[in-house]
């Protein structure tokens, strides 16, 4: 029996480090973006009275079907006055094309809520509505940082969606501002709408924009969420609990 003691001691002790290491929050892996059509979404896109709904799409570098997280900057400083519906949006979806039937998941200005309200930045899973953060661009200075997270919170469908909106532009790596989600001057979420599985696209796309108006998107970001270290911590002290009561099991079978 005494012959077990060390081997069960040193899992045992194995199995602590592991438990003391396992922390409360998520981690993100970079995914890059290419250019498929117009700009770079990551170095800057100023439209000024143009409209389109595809007026640049970028690739993935791997396609999404897990939680997510992805960012941008918007400066609409030169908009001048925001007119109702001034629109100029980010969509995702796997197809890289703009979808007229309005099921991809779309984040940004949406000016005075269509026309409802004062507030400027909205997000969807679909349709042509939109839930809207307590943020009015034409009095809080007209540039933001928004971080948004695409979740599937127990079935195949990417079906919760949430903003969190920064005044000012913060050029910082995405994982920078995830950590950051908790000081964000403006929050919104929607779990309404929700109809694809998989995201490999990003595009842009204004509409009623007229004139001077222009408006810049930039630093478009994507990041997919990893499995939290507590995760991984409890397959591995129960990997290792396992294998010790294995061993015990057996040297116990042995002396006997």
């Amino acid at each position: 029996m005494e012959l077990q003691r060390p081997f069960f001691a040193w899992v045992s002790m194995a199995v602590i480090a592991v438990a003391m290491s396992a922390t409360a929050h998520a981690d993100t892996m970079p995914v890059p973006l290419s250019i498929v059509s117009g700009a770079d979404l990551t170095s800057g896109v100023t439209m000024t009275g143009s409209n389109g709904n595809s007026l640049a799409v970028a690739k993935l570098g791997s396609t999404m079907d897990s939680d997510f997280y992805m960012s941008f900057t918007l400066d609409a400083s030169y908009l001048g006055t925001m007119g109702d519906n001034d629109f100029v949006t980010l969509w995702m979806n796997n197809t890289g094309t703009f979808n007229p039937g309005f099921t991809d998941p779309t984040i940004g200005l949406k000016g005075n809520e269509g026309g409802s309200g004062t507030n400027d930045l909205m997000l969807r899973l679909s349709g042509t509505g939109g839930t809207f953060a307590n943020y009015d661009l034409d009095t809080e200075g007209g540039t933001v940082t928004i971080l948004s997270k695409l979740s599937k919170t127990g079935g195949t469908l990417f079906d919760q969606m949430e903003m969190w909106v920064f005044g000012g532009i913060n050029t910082s790596p995405l994982a920078d501002l995830v950590t950051l989600a908790g000081t964000a001057d403006a929050y919104a979420s929607t779990s309404v709408g929700g109809s694809l599985s998989e995201i490999g696209y990003v595009g842009l796309r204004s509409a009623n924009l007229s004139g001077g108006d222009m408006v810049t998107v930039d630093n478009v970001q994507f990041a997919a969420v990893v499995p939290e270290p507590g995760t991984w911590a409890m397959l591995g002290m129960g990997s290792l609990v396992g294998l010790a009561l294995f061993f015990r099991k057996r040297q116990t079978a042995l002396a006997a």
